[in-house]
């Protein structure tokens, strides 16, 4: 099917957000570094599949 550029396109799927891992101590009750992932802009302590190091902590704060 040939589509011309005019023509409004539909949505197919919305790019994958940039999941991020990093290793920090919880402040101010933690004395032991837990590992913690960002997505969308939330916190979690839940590993997330794919999620890379934060740049420039190579994964430590």
């Amino acid at each position: 099917m040939k589509t011309l550029l005019n023509e409004p396109q539909a949505a197919t799927a919305t790019a994958p957000a940039a999941a991020w891992h990093l290793r920090a101590m919880r402040l101010p009750d933690s004395d032991q570094p837990e590992d913690w992932w960002v997505v969308d802009g939330r916190l979690s302590e839940s590993p997330v599949a794919g999620a890379r190091a934060l740049p420039g902590t190579r994964g430590r704060i």
